[in-house]
């Protein structure tokens, strides 16, 4: 009876609470849900903004940018940027000491690059895919594709060591300019870029350069040689003899052209090697009847490190900090 009794109170209760659920008109049922499901859109907006925001901030902070040869700008952690950075100057034969000392150096100057944004001329980026038909830099697909994918861990086994180095100079990161290969000795940037502030870059000996081929030749016909000057430098008038064309007026001690003159004008070494493509501004020229022949040595503008000169040292047992020492002058190297 009791049960009875409490049923029939509950469902008395229920019938005086229909017509009030009833009454509610449709359309506010409907913009009730409409409100509601706005409200739980807008929240989700908002966290995903702030994700995004987050994580812009993040990149601004802790990554990279790469100068796309589109010239987009592509984001990346500081990992991905110099395992890339590293699988495109790395050869595949290199001892360890020297890689070490190749990534440290890269970071160097990739954190460089980045605390002068501004004026580095890389248009807010810090490092150009592309660079006088250089590439410096390698996905892990492209590195996959070019070595294999165990090359692309071996750069990233030397990266993780080259982000706990820093080189530095009176206390800051030094913009630690690397090249392939030389004739025996670096020239000092006061030589080749007398306008950067490079004092830590100086003359230093490379006699391991010559263990490798650092030999390679280049011919232009008088009529190919003529086009480049004129689409390059607007040059229109020739001189008669074609061995009048290029005057080399002063070398390093090391052979590389400083000064130079071309059809009259005034140009530098690495003028010269931009405008014929060549692989280093030291270089010979001879001239036959109807052509001019390049013999250049090494790769690269011979001041900083060199690539081949550090794998000599580590070969004959030098450590990674003796080989920075030896390239970069008067700089203070950590590992953390």
């Amino acid at each position: 009876m009791k049960k009875l009794f409490i049923g029939i109170i509950v469902l008395f209760a229920l019938m005086a609470a229909i017509p009030a659920i009833i009454s509610i008109p449709k359309a506010d049922i409907s913009s009730l849900f409409i409100k509601a499901q706005s409200n739980a859109d807008n929240t989700a907006e908002k966290t995903k903004q702030t994700h995004s925001d987050d994580k812009h901030s993040k990149t601004e902070k802790d990554g990279f940018l790469l100068l796309e040869e589109n010239g987009d700008k592509t984001s990346y952690s500081q990992l991905e940027m110099l395992c890339g950075a590293l699988a495109a100057k790395m050869p595949q034969e290199y001892s360890e000491e020297s890689a070490y000392a190749l990534a440290a150096a890269l970071y160097s100057q990739l954190c460089y690059m980045k605390e002068n944004r501004s004026s580095n001329g890389l248009d807010g980026a810090d490092l150009a895919k592309k660079d006088n038909g250089g590439c410096n830099f390698l996905t892990k697909q492209e590195a996959a594709e070019k070595y294999g994918g165990d090359f692309y861990e071996l750069c990233k086994k030397y990266a993780e060591h080259g982000i706990k180095t820093s080189i530095t100079n009176d206390k800051k990161r030094i913009n630690a300019l690397v090249f392939r290969s030389c004739n025996g000795s670096t020239n000092s940037a006061t030589e080749l870029f007398p306008k950067k502030k490079l004092s830590y870059c100086q003359i230093a000996p490379s006699p391991w350069d010559k263990y490798g081929n650092i030999y390679s030749e280049k011919n232009f016909s008088r009529e190919k040689t003529e086009t480049l000057i004129t689409e390059k430098l607007k040059i229109t008038k020739f001189p008669d003899k074609l061995s009048d064309y290029i005057k080399i007026k002063s070398t390093a001690q090391n052979g590389t052209v400083l000064d130079a003159e071309l059809c009259g004008k005034a140009v530098s070494g690495i003028d010269i090697m931009n405008l014929f493509s060549l692989k280093s501004p030291c270089f010979e020229i001879e001239y036959g009847e109807k052509q001019i022949h390049f013999t250049v040595i090494g790769e690269g503008i011979p001041v900083g490190m060199s690539i081949s000169g550090a794998d000599g040292m580590a070969r004959q047992g030098a450590q990674m900090s003796e080989i920075l020492s030896h390239y970069y002058t008067d700089c203070e190297i950590k590992s953390n």
